[in-house]
């Protein structure tokens, strides 16, 4: 029944990973932790935890290009799957279209609802390319949507006072 048992979970976390939509696997293993010039490899030890997911806090990782964000991202992700968590991660620009996309065939309101069960949805590249008004605003409603319900970790490489310029 054991061998049952764990052939069925672990099953279950292939089903987790394939499901979240991770481009590639990165684990927290094959991070280079010295390439983040402000945290301790301590912490990202810490996150890789995933107890912010149960604290329902969420995650900036703000950075210039070729940093680690996004290998961050999706290795904290996999680490949800693998502790049984539902997991989303998309490109900005991707779940904006997906939003405009689903806005247009009347099932907007069905994306949100999938979008509002998963545990941790992970935007990544946020900053890359610009959205026009109404993209911006079903991102900005997706996650405050999510504010204090369900975490988000974002990652960007332009600081908080250059967000307006997207």
């Amino acid at each position: 029944m054991k061998l049952e048992l764990d052939s069925r979970l672990e099953s279950n976390r292939r089903k987790k990973v394939k499901s979240a939509g991770f481009p590639y696997i990165k684990t927290i293993d094959e991070l280079d932790c010295g390439r983040f010039e402000h945290m301790q490899e301590a912490f990202i030890h810490e996150l890789a935890a995933c107890d912010f997911v149960a604290k329902r806090q969420n995650i900036v990782m703000i950075g210039n290009p070729g940093t680690g964000k996004t290998h961050l991202s999706i290795a904290l992700g996999i680490r949800a799957c693998m502790q049984g968590m539902n997991v989303k991660f998309c490109t900005a620009a991707n779940l904006a279209n997906e939003l405009i996309e689903a806005q247009d065939n009347h099932r907007l309101i069905r994306l949100e609802k999938q979008i509002s069960k998963v545990d941790l949805l992970i935007i990544d590249e946020l900053s890359y390319l610009k959205y026009n008004r109404h993209q911006s605003e079903l991102l900005f409603k997706v996650v405050a949507d999510r504010a204090e319900r369900k975490s988000v970790i974002v990652s960007t490489n332009l600081r908080f006072s250059e967000w307006c310029e997207c």
